[in-house]
């Protein structure tokens, strides 16, 4: 039986989890639009078989319909897009600035929105389509450091419950993918909270043992590689679960909140690592 060949377009895929999708599901076969805010000169330039780097800003309706409208162009259609552009910040809640939270909730909420928004109408004409979501474990337990980021994360998990919730009508299937941490740079990009910046610092010690906590579990996190071939099985696989967690690790927060219902186990635990760091 012929293996169907996707038309896929990832955001986000410059570097990271992102980076590695675009090379895998394209070595798959697949026909892959990598999208990125600024495409560098060696991306403009690149020659790999099934990949092409397309301009795409998700905080912008005009970069969006426009990388939207080229793919339609070229391949006639969308059957999956992969929601996984993310920016990070790290922090108590409320030691980010409000143009700091703006910023976060446009990338990693709003611009997704968009672009599911306006590739549905598209997928809704093929009468199928797939639309994948990359959450994270902080979009099943959130933490003292990275609230935000979380309440991004548990945002996109509420948009699309709701969205497999209807858009099966269509035959048209939804999904959300949770790794844990992941071997990256991410921290490379992290902005800190500055609200406090022009007043006294109560969280100074706090931020940077934070920062150092995060580099280290980043460390000993998941290959990247490995979660975007699971993301391949899960693409390639019609009946696949609508949540899908990459390793033991994801699996166990997944399971500790099913069995914690009144979250007071989860608080203390938090509680007892967050009082050596100040």
């Amino acid at each position: 039986m012929t293996k169907k060949i996707k038309t896929i377009l990832i955001t986000g895929a410059s570097r990271g989890l992102g980076y590695s999708l675009s090379r895998i599901l394209s070595q798959d076969g697949h026909k892959v639009y990598a999208g990125a805010r600024k495409l560098t000169r060696h991306e403009k330039k690149l020659s790999i078989k099934n990949l092409q780097y397309i301009q795409l800003d998700i905080t912008s309706e005009s970069s969006i319909s426009s990388c939207i409208n080229t793919i339609i162009k070229n391949e006639k259609k969308i059957d999956i897009l992969i929601n996984n552009a993310a920016i990070g910040l790290i922090g108590p809640v409320d030691s980010a600035s409000k143009m700091q939270v703006k910023n976060i909730f446009d990338v990693n909420v709003f611009g997704s929105l968009n672009i599911t928004q306006e590739v549905i109408p598209h997928m809704r004409t093929q009468e199928s389509g797939q639309i994948v979501f990359i959450s994270s474990t902080a979009g099943i337990e959130s933490s003292s450091y990275f609230g935000l980021y979380s309440a991004t994360k548990f945002a996109i998990e509420a948009l699309a419950f709701s969205l497999a919730t209807t858009l099966f009508l269509w035959n048209i299937k939804v999904s959300v993918i949770q790794p844990g941490a992941m071997s990256t740079k991410f921290c490379d990009y992290l902005e800190k909270g500055d609200f406090y910046s022009k007043k006294k610092e109560p969280y100074k010690n706090f931020t940077q043992k934070s920062i150092n906590f995060l580099k280290m579990i980043l460390k000993q996190g998941q290959d990247p590689n490995e979660v975007a071939k699971i993301i391949l099985k899960h693409i390639n696989n019609k009946n696949d679960y609508y949540r899908i967690q990459t390793n033991n690790y994801s699996k166990i927060i997944a399971k500790k909140h099913l069995n914690d219902s009144d979250g007071k186990k989860i608080i203390e635990e938090n509680k007892n690592l967050i009082k050596s760091w100040f």
